[in-house]
């Protein structure tokens, strides 16, 4: 057994020594290292000694694949010599043949292995990948769910707010329609008060309202040039307000009235004495 150990170990040696420099083809070689080299596997697969296929397996498995192409050839390359020139030698010449059908047989092995582990690799990449995508479209689903379920209170509550909107609207109109049919009866002072504060409560009703809908439906509310004009008229109310108050404060109130008033009509008669 501790010969058959020397000789294992004599022989990983050899496969190093192969190894030191890449042999593609035979000008890689020289025919006197083919005959070292055959000398070499002489001395180890003399006494009908056989390799180890484990230790062999287990050697090549430290190695990386691109140098199993290089060892294959230079086994062949002696193996071809020994066959060449010493014929003879059939127990060396198996030996070294043994030795090569080994050597690719671990080659497909290993290439088998990798290819194996290629696929398990692209497996799990696509495994992730797919439950990355599941895990996607399951939360894409609870969300559509979730709308689902709002949809109805959504449209209930759109529906009232719109009819909201247009009761106020028509509540505005009738009332602006009963205080024109009184204009002559009612005083300019307070006609103008009364249009303006009706005007900046159904405006901003109308607006809250609107608003409201577009925040159930999820839609983002218009820029700063929205804001910007709703802000306006309401300060252009307000101000036409003050203005009307201040100027029927400090006396202005009887022209105000004077414009709402009936014209006065004289009328002449014509007594006829019997």
């Amino acid at each position: 057994m501790d010969n058959d150990q020397k000789k294992m170990d004599d022989l990983l040696r050899i496969l190093d020594e192969l190894l030191e420099y890449p042999i593609e083809t035979s000008d890689d070689i020289t025919d006197a290292e083919l005959e070292h080299y055959y000398n070499e596997f002489c001395s180890i697969y003399c006494h009908h000694f056989r390799h180890w296929y484990s230790l062999l397996s287990g050697y090549l498995e430290e190695k990386t694949p691109d140098v199993y192409s290089y060892l294959s050839n230079g086994i062949r390359l002696i193996s071809d010599y020994g066959k060449t020139h010493h014929s003879q030698k059939d127990e060396v010449n198996a030996g070294i043949d043994k030795l090569l059908d080994h050597v690719d047989l671990e080659s497909i092995r290993n290439d088998r292995m990798q290819a194996v582990q290629c696929i398990t690799t692209e497996t799990r990449n696509l495994y992730a990948k797919t439950a990355q995508q599941t895990k996607e479209a399951q939360e894409k689903a609870s969300e559509v769910k979730k709308s689902v379920e709002h949809f109805h209170e959504q449209s209930i509550s759109i529906l009232g707010i719109f009819s909201a909107v247009v009761l106020a609207f028509m509540g505005g109109i009738s009332f602006s329609s009963s205080v024109l049919e009184n204009f002559a009866a009612v005083s300019m002072f307070r006609l103008i008060i009364t249009i303006v504060l009706l005007g900046f409560v159904i405006f901003n009703a109308l607006f809250i309202l609107l608003r409201f809908v577009l925040y159930i439906v999820h839609i983002d509310f218009p820029g700063q040039k929205t804001s910007f004009c709703i802000k306006a008229l309401n300060i252009a109310l307000a101000v036409i307000l003050g203005i009307t108050i201040l100027a029927y404060s400090f006396g202005a109130g009887s022209i105000l009235e004077s414009w709402g008033a009936a014209p006065i009509t004289t009328s002449s008669s014509t007594t006829v004495s019997p």
